[in-house]
């Protein structure tokens, strides 16, 4: 039986730690807040922005880094090599992403989904060697999926069973899947 792997595309195959902190500090910038140097990565980000101006603040600074911003991003160290691997083993990849089409409080209106696909063309996903044949990649939205169940069907039909690489791992154990 063959190797099937969800994989999260944001912050797991993908690193926006210096997008967040540029954004922040262009945004604070922006706002006519006192420039402070970036406070690090995705969570420093998203505390300072919560303290200093709420959550709005922050799903502003997220909307764009993973928008306008996804170019500046790189992928996650040692995502090539699982690649290789994987493509070694006739593995199929399932690229699952939860994006909604734009990001909230963002106004430049850049298509979140459109971005993550064209990011992924432009750094080889679909067409490079190095990348397994058998990967697919799924949008929650544009497949048109009513409930998780059926988002994780998709991965996993007919109670096969698989490996799951993202921050909602515990999806896939509470639907049986893992």
């Amino acid at each position: 039986m063959t190797l099937r792997v969800g994989l999260d595309f944001d912050n797991t195959l993908i690193d926006y730690n210096q997008v967040f902190g540029k954004i922040f500090v262009a945004e604070m910038a922006r706002r006519g807040f006192a420039t402070p140097p970036s406070p690090g990565g995705k969570q420093a980000v998203k505390r300072a922005a919560i303290d200093i101006a709420g959550e709005e603040f922050w799903m502003a600074i997220q909307g764009q880094a993973y928008g306008r911003g996804i170019d500046d991003a790189r992928l996650i160290d040692g995502v090539g090599a699982f690649f290789a691997a994987a493509n070694r083993q006739a593995a199929e990849l399932f690229i699952v992403s939860h994006k909604t089409e734009f990001g909230h409080f963002d106004d430049s209106r850049t298509n979140l989904r459109e971005a993550a696909r064209n990011w992924m063309d432009r750094h080889g996903f679909f067409t490079r060697q190095s990348i397994p044949s058998r990967l697919r990649y799924y949008n929650w939205h544009e497949n048109s999926f009513q409930t998780l169940a059926e988002h994780i069907e998709r991965v996993f039909p007919e109670g096969r069973r698989g490996f799951s690489l993202d921050s909602l791992r515990q999806h896939f154990i509470d639907y049986g899947h893992l």
